[in-house]
């Protein structure tokens, strides 16, 4: 059994099989060896499954039993060096069942339980210096990866973590042990970042990264640990959040900046959020397990935990021109957070 803390989220996964295995090697990073969890996950694997099925159990703990099928297919019985290389994570398929755990079960649980304790996710990019937290929160593509790269790697702050953090209603974000999924578009004009990613990788990564930039460089990626991509001194575990930036695309060709209500800002994150965190929203509809609120009430419950937890924070949004570079942005945030 592995104990995984998320802040207030104490977590344990259970399982024999490879694929228990796998997913308890992501989440590792937070590992604790006691403590009583508010979640317990017995993960099986399980031929006759379609995809993921669950049995969710309320109660303290929730325990919930997933059911999962081993990876089929042509590509299944590839070798694995030759499936790996035609996949654009660069995954085995039984480290692809793995990841799809933690993005389409893992991370739903985790955040249905954990509002019960004040605590909710955060999709956004968060870093840290001396006790400041920022949270850069924003869609995906609109620059919070290749930021919080830069604040790491360039302006000496510490990571917290990506895509998605933990707030509890005190102020107070937490990594994660998600890693970080880095894009071809999330290095484009950063040749350090792109060195720093590829530089360990074996021939036949780099040239299956190469080749599928080739064919579609939006797509291709790379998971990550931020310890092996940042180094172990450059992550942190927890800090008070400061700082609350909604970040987005705007028409015009000038960065623009204004302030914004804890609560609106919270609003549009939970809002977020529930899209991120797809497909929730088909489950909460569905009410595919005990334990899933309706649409409204996570909603409701999302953005009162992130309102409290943003109240003592500079909240405001950032309006990025639709040209603006990586090192733009950077540049302004820099500013802004000065």
């Amino acid at each position: 059994m592995l104990l995984c803390k998320q802040g207030r989220l104490l977590t344990a996964l259970e399982g024999d099989g490879e694929l228990a295995a796998r997913v308890c090697a992501e989440l590792e990073t937070l590992a604790i060896k006691d403590g009583t969890p508010q979640l317990r996950i017995r993960l099986v694997d399980d031929a006759s499954a379609n995809g993921f099925e669950y049995r969710a159990e309320d109660g303290d703990p929730v325990g919930v039993d997933v059911r999962c099928r081993v990876p089929e297919g042509v590509v299944s019985h590839l070798p694995e060096p030759l499936a790996r290389f035609l996949n654009w994570n660069y995954l085995a398929p039984r480290d692809k069942v793995a990841k799809n755990f933690i993005y389409d079960v893992f991370d739903h649980l985790c955040q249905v339980v954990q509002l019960r304790l004040g605590q909710s996710y955060l999709h956004a990019s968060a870093f840290c210096k001396r006790g400041r937290g920022v949270a850069l929160v924003a869609e995906g593509g609109v620059g919070k990866t290749t930021s919080v790269l830069k604040f790491v790697l360039e302006g000496g702050w510490s990571y917290l973590g990506d895509d998605l953090v933990a707030l509890d209603e005190d102020g107070t974000l937490w990594r994660t042990p998600k890693r970080m999924q880095i894009y071809g578009y999330n290095l484009e004009g950063q040749a350090a970042l792109q060195q720093r990613l590829l530089a360990d990788r074996t021939p036949a990564d780099r040239l299956s990264w190469a080749w599928h930039r080739r064919r579609g460089g939006h797509r291709v990626r790379r998971r990550v640990a931020a310890a092996d991509l940042l180094g172990a001194d450059a992550i942190a575990d927890s800090a008070t959040v400061s700082d609350v930036i909604y970040l987005e695309r705007g028409t015009g060709d000038a960065f623009s900046c204004e302030p914004v209500s804890a609560d609106a800002l919270a609003q549009r994150a939970a809002e977020t959020l529930l899209d991120e965190l797809a497909p929730l929203a088909e489950l909460i509809e569905a009410r595919a397990a005990v334990i899933l609120p309706g649409a409204e009430e996570f909603l409701e419950r999302t953005k009162g935990v992130l309102s409290r937890g943003m109240a003592n924070a500079t909240t405001r949004r950032v309006t990025i021109p639709a040209a603006a570079t990586p090192d733009a942005l950077y540049e302004y945030l820099c500013a802004e957070l000065a």
